[in-house]
């Protein structure tokens, strides 16, 4: 994977010392590391050149949709925003509820992926505060609900949740939610 560092990342990720990459500069990385620069903000994917037409680095991919994801923990925002990326969805992250209301209202996202249990506003806070949005577009953005607590069900029944996961959660069923999820784009 190939990513353009945007701001300078700090501490070790999975005992990889970040300090080497320099903003402005491009990397070849492996897919865990890009997902955790791309999560966290720090990076931004490039086009392999080689792939695109006569080299011009456009690219010929079209969105599957847009995802907010909503978690407070960089791992497994990292994967699964490695994983959408890798199936063609454009990926938002937020680290608690409240960055990701923000991160709503901003980008208008096809579907959440939801934590219940973070800092700052947990994922029942943020749903109550999603519904009681005056746009009923960002109001009714359906959330897939991906917690560890066992009363899953009953907590996305609550939360009007569109369907719901549990951690840890096979990545292949996770992607398969999303598809259910995100609408189909109009002709």
């Amino acid at each position: 994977m190939r990513v353009r560092i945007l701001r300078r990342p700090c501490g070790p990720v999975a005992g990889f010392d970040l300090d080497r990459f320099q903003p402005g500069r491009i990397y070849d990385v492996g897919i865990q590391l890009g997902g955790v620069l791309l999560a966290e903000k720090w990076a931004e994917p490039v086009a392999d050149l080689a792939s695109s037409p006569a080299g011009t680095g456009a690219s010929t991919t079209t969105t599957r949709g847009v995802v907010l994801v909503i978690d407070d923990d960089a791992e497994i925002r990292g994967s699964i925003a490695t994983l959408l990326l890798g199936d063609g969805y454009t990926v938002i992250v937020a680290r608690h509820g409240k960055d990701g209301l923000d991160r709503l209202c901003d980008r208008r996202p096809d579907v959440i992926l939801l934590d219940l249990d973070m800092p700052v506003m947990d994922g029942w806070e943020f749903c109550a505060e999603q519904h009681r949005l005056t746009d009923k577009g960002l109001a009714s953005t359906p959330v897939l609900l991906c917690t560890a607590s066992a009363n899953a069900r009953m907590h996305a029944a609550v939360l009007k949740a569109a369907a719901f996961i549990e951690k840890p959660f096979d990545l292949d069923v996770m992607l398969a939610a999303v598809r259910t999820l995100v609408r189909p784009a109009t002709a």
